[in-house]
């Protein structure tokens, strides 16, 4: 086929549909692409989040302030920090961190917006209002399901929703070892793996 090229990708695909095993994926609607998009979004706001964090308290640990790995208790300690006159901070530490902190508050107000507006839609989805009856699923996971799988009918066993999500079977180094591979879709695979942890672990609980 030669290298890799839109002309070639296109007859690559053109090659693949005419395989009759090939397994066709469900086309979204355009709710289900809103949402996703509504999540794509809202995961933007959240790794600005976690990098400002982080600058927050590489600059700290610079002039000797340890702040905590939680966003709810940096937000306690930064302020207590910069009103601290014995500290190490100088005013261009302080002025600095003073910036970093209200953007993280901004960051936090936004993605708070966009959260509640992803709720807002899912509880007029009848589909999330089944999963969230769920325990361990709330509003915001139960639409991050049902924009990935919707309705679910196109998949004939938990197999093939596994590997929708990237979850598959692969050979690692030599000898036949066989791994879970993890690629593609973080979001939906941290939560769904996440959930079966839980429950197993809280199966493993009621029995002992």
């Amino acid at each position: 086929m030669g290298n890799k090229s839109d002309k070639n990708d296109v007859l690559s695909i053109y090659e693949a549909s005419k395989n009759q095993q090939l397994h066709c994926v469900q086309i979204r609607t355009l709710e289900q692409q809103d949402i996703a998009t509504l999540h794509k979004f809202r995961e933007g706001y959240k790794k600005e989040r976690n990098q400002l964090a982080n600058r927050l308290r590489g600059f700290g640990r610079e002039y000797g302030a340890n702040f905590s790995l939680g966003i709810s208790k940096l937000l306690k300690q930064v302020p207590i920090a910069l009103e601290d006159a014995e500290n190490e901070m100088t005013v261009v530490a302080r002025r600095v961190i003073f910036r970093l902190l209200e953007q993280l508050r901004h960051v936090i107000t936004l993605m708070a917006e966009v959260s509640d507006e992803i709720e807002t839609m899912a509880k007029q989805i009848d589909a999330c209002q089944r999963l969230v009856q769920i325990p361990g699923i709330a509003w915001l996971g139960a639409s991050m399901i049902y924009a990935k799988f919707g309705s679910a009918e196109c998949f004939r066993r938990g197999r093939d929703d596994s590997a929708s999500i990237g979850l598959v079977p692969a050979h690692s180094g030599s000898g036949g070892k066989v791994v879970i591979n993890e690629a593609m879709y973080t979001c939906v695979r941290s939560l769904l793996t996440g959930l079966a942890r839980w429950r197993f672990m809280l199966k493993k609980k009621q029995t002992t």
